[in-house]
């Protein structure tokens, strides 16, 4: 068992009495060297979790390093498979060729008129009592000239205004009204496509 008197400290020319198994300055010794334990532990495992991480970042560099490498050289086959095979290389000048073609004939096509957008505006705008006999269109001029019977002049009046109100066509005449024995009225009129707005 360990005595210690901490209540009376030694005083200068004064020697302990004998009474405790250990000094303070053996104590104090103690301490010391339980601290120089401690800090060599914590220094012994900083020093080891520093050598883990310096092994594993060696590891993972020279890993993806390696990686890289075999990445580099493959795509480097490949490439220069590509560049000897003729056959790919004929494929890729007709593909060219036809990638040329397709944009000529999307570049043709782009100036057209759409004949669908055409003939939808025309039976939108077009009062249901009017029937037309005959439609043709220039292609150089853009006139388009239609025929047809309606029930009354108003209807033809009506189909005139509705031209007019829309952004599809320009110029709108009525060239010929005849009233019919049956009551009706034979018409044609003539306008011009606006062909920005038919695309």
């Amino acid at each position: 068992m360990l005595d210690i008197d901490m209540g009376k400290k030694d005083r200068p020319g004064q020697h302990n009495s004998g009474n405790s198994l250990v000094t303070e300055s053996e104590i104090v010794g103690l301490d010391q060297m339980d601290n120089r334990q401690i800090i060599l532990v914590f220094s012994l495992i900083v020093l080891g979790i520093f050598v883990v991480v310096a092994i594993l970042v060696f590891a993972l560099t020279s890993s993806k390093s390696t990686t890289l490498k075999n990445k580099d050289s493959i795509y480097s086959d490949l490439t220069s498979q590509i560049k000897s095979n003729k056959d790919l290389s004929i494929t890729d000048e007709q593909y060219k060729t036809i990638d040329k073609g397709l944009k000529t004939v999307n570049s043709y096509l782009s100036q057209k008129t759409n004949w669908s957008i055409f003939l939808k505006e025309l039976q939108n705008v077009t009062p249901q009592s009017i029937v037309f006999s005959n439609i043709s269109v220039n292609e150089k001029t853009k006139i388009t000239s239609c025929t047809g019977q309606a029930n009354s002049y108003s209807d033809i009046s009506l189909l005139i205004a509705s031209l007019r109100n829309s952004d599809k066509f320009a110029n709108i005449k009525l060239t010929s009204a005849n009233l019919a024995d049956n009551g009706s009225v034979t018409f044609s009129i003539e306008f011009e496509l606006v062909e920005k707005n038919l695309k």
